[in-house]
């Protein structure tokens, strides 16, 4: 278990409690009951990815060996989930099988089988995948039920939304309609149910905190260096598309700067 992981689980307290935190974890943000300030304001709320972290906390217990076999088979449904959208997006037998096999190998993919908090990205894509399944198979209410999931399984499940409205644009009558005006609705509710818990879109109680914690590069004071830093991690990022080198050193700043103009190892 490393960095964030312990944040979610060892050294989080209500991880610890198991079902017995349950309520907590609706109730507040990710980071809640992890060490130091950032159980305080953890910037994200990501509820259904946390309960299944409180269920296997429950049965496994300080087991990692039993969440990384967990996530493992999340993992495995996930590729097979693809495989039938793309299917039913008519990509074709062959090429849909040949994509999910290229997505199973990806470099990138690598960070979020091994690292046990990275449930949240294999859970809101799965649930992503899903929602795109049924609204190709028109059955809408358990597209919505599916993208509600996937957005509080982590933040970029909102393209779970994206993709419902936009679909629902080729629907001109009463049916688009309601379907834009339904996932339009369950997405404000969404919203200010999350400003409500953590803040971070309307009112912020930390709000420098909370903005060096999504974004490092904040913490540079130089504009010029800030869009160095930038321009280097977005290059990297996509490097490891293809070779994925270092990729623990992605997670920091400071790789340029004026004074030297040379990359700064990670410590």
């Amino acid at each position: 278990l490393v960095g964030s992981e312990m944040c979610i689980r060892d050294s989080n307290t209500n991880t610890q409690n198991g079902l017995g935190g349950l309520g907590n974890v609706w109730a507040n943000n990710t980071f809640y009951g992890a060490p130091q300030q950032l159980g305080n304001n953890g910037g994200a709320y990501r509820p259904v990815t946390m309960s299944v972290f409180l269920i296997e906390q429950s049965i496994f217990g300080n087991n990692p060996f039993a969440f990384h076999l967990v996530h493992l088979c999340f993992f495995i449904i996930l590729v097979v989930v693809l495989y039938l959208t793309l299917l039913k997006l008519k990509i074709g037998n062959i090429t849909s099988l040949i994509a999910a096999l290229a997505f199973t190998v990806l470099p990138t993919n690598m960070e979020v089988v091994s690292n046990i908090k990275s449930l949240d990205s294999i859970l809101s894509v799965l649930m992503i995948l899903l929602t795109v399944y049924h609204s190709i198979e028109k059955r809408y209410y358990y597209a919505l039920i599916l993208a509600s999931v996937a957005i509080l399984c982590k933040e970029d499940g909102i393209i779970a939304f994206a993709f419902l409205l936009l679909s629902s644009l080729n629907l001109k009558n009463k049916k688009g309609l309601f379907q834009i005006a339904s996932a339009t609705g369950l997405l404000l509710i969404y919203f200010c149910l999350r400003n409500y818990i953590i803040g971070g879109y309307f009112t912020n109680p930390d709000d420098n905190h909370l903005n060096v914690l999504n974004n490092e590069l904040l913490s540079i004071t130089n504009n010029g260096e800030q869009v160095m830093n930038a321009f280097y991690l977005w290059f990297r990022y996509h490097l490891n598309m293809i070779y994925p080198f270092d990729n623990a050193f992605m997670y920091s700043n400071g790789y340029f700067t004026f004074n030297k103009l040379t990359a700064v190892s990670y410590t």
